[in-house]
């Protein structure tokens, strides 16, 4: 192993790429003693991207499958828009409406803040457009926020 660095790379691509990986298994993997495991896996919790457990450690760190939002938003912009506009065109005024989260949602849900609807959301992005909405009935589905710390 090249550097202490590369060697907490590879680590941290192992539990990434498995989800969880066993303490014998990583160290066996990179050739080095459980003990220097720890220690990287230590400074990997500190960092936020791998959380310990009795045993081994699971991966924290943002997950390269799922954008971020605003990323998605932008993605396919035209298709989203076409998608909203007939969805929109299939929602009778009056209805009561279920807008998850996604960025197709939100584009949908662009199109209706303008109409006498019941929403129903679990999206803050989507709450944030109808908050406003005098004609719109919203319900913000969830649970309790903590702030951070």
């Amino acid at each position: 192993m090249s550097t202490t660095a590369d060697r907490r790379n590879k680590l941290l691509e192992l539990v990434r790429s498995q989800g969880f990986a066993s303490l014998p298994d990583m160290a066996e993997s990179l050739q080095v003693s459980e003990s220097t495991v720890r220690r990287d896996l230590a400074q990997l919790e500190r960092e936020g991207a791998a959380r310990r457990t009795h045993g081994g450690a699971f991966y924290t760190g943002p997950s390269p499958a799922f954008s971020h939002f605003r990323d998605r938003q932008s993605q396919q912009w035209d298709k989203k828009k076409a998608i909203a506009a007939a969805a929109a065109r299939l929602i009778e005024d009056g209805a009561t409406v279920l807008l998850d989260g996604g960025s197709t949602t939100y584009e949908l849900a662009r199109l209706l803040t303008a109409r006498p609807l019941q929403v129903v959301t679990n999206s803050l992005p989507v709450a944030n457009l109808f908050s406003s909405a005098r004609q719109v009935d919203l319900i913000v589905v969830g649970g309790y926020v903590h702030t951070r710390s």
